[in-house]
């Protein structure tokens, strides 16, 4: 004997209120994150500039640190080859 929920007119107004108040919180949501965005956008600005940087630091790092064994071998192999 019992009524489907949407029959029944509590059920109508108090979906209509809560739709309106979820309306309100997502506008004052988006509102802080507007807000928020400014100081994302620093930031990750300020994020890539450490990341670039790091990667023009770490690139002379790398040819070092690659090209040197490779220099000290053939320097060797010279050595060797000179005193054959």
């Amino acid at each position: 004997m019992s009524t489907g929920i949407a029959a029944d007119p509590r059920w109508t107004v108090a979906a209509a209120e809560n739709a309106v108040r979820a309306d309100s919180q997502d506008s004052q949501h988006s509102e802080r994150r507007a807000g928020g965005h400014a100081r994302h956008t620093i930031g990750g600005l300020l994020d890539d500039a450490v990341m670039l940087l790091l990667v023009i630091w770490l690139f002379p790092v790398a040819i070092l640190l690659i090209g040197m064994p490779v220099v000290l071998l053939v320097r060797v192999l010279l050595e060797i080859a000179q005193r054959m």
